[in-house]
């Protein structure tokens, strides 16, 4: 082989590390997309929740906040992440 050759043979095989780096870094940047956008939609449950909360504050009916709040969590779909965010708050027991 002459040195032209293996030059091409170690930037072709470089060029493979890149595309694999390149994989696991888009791969990362979904995980990372999807968890932004679940914190988002539990934001957006905890506000919305609040709101209906406020909504009935006068009444002595504590069980109707409880289930306000969950509803709008479980119509947003993220019921289960808006939990675990909750505990690792300190917020709710697990």
């Amino acid at each position: 082989m002459s040195g032209t050759e293996i030059v091409a043979v170690v930037s072709g095989v470089l060029n493979i590390f890149g595309a694999v780096a390149g994989l696991f870094g888009w791969k990362k940047h979904q995980e990372v997309k999807e968890a932004a956008e679940r914190t988002a939609r539990a934001g957006e449950a905890v506000i919305q929740g609040v709101e209906a909360c406020e909504r009935i504050l006068g009444s002595e009916e504590a069980g109707k906040v409880k289930q306000s709040v969950k509803a709008v969590a479980e119509a947003a779909g993220v019921e289960g992440f808006l939990h675990s965010w909750l505990a690792r708050l300190g917020l709710t027991t697990k």
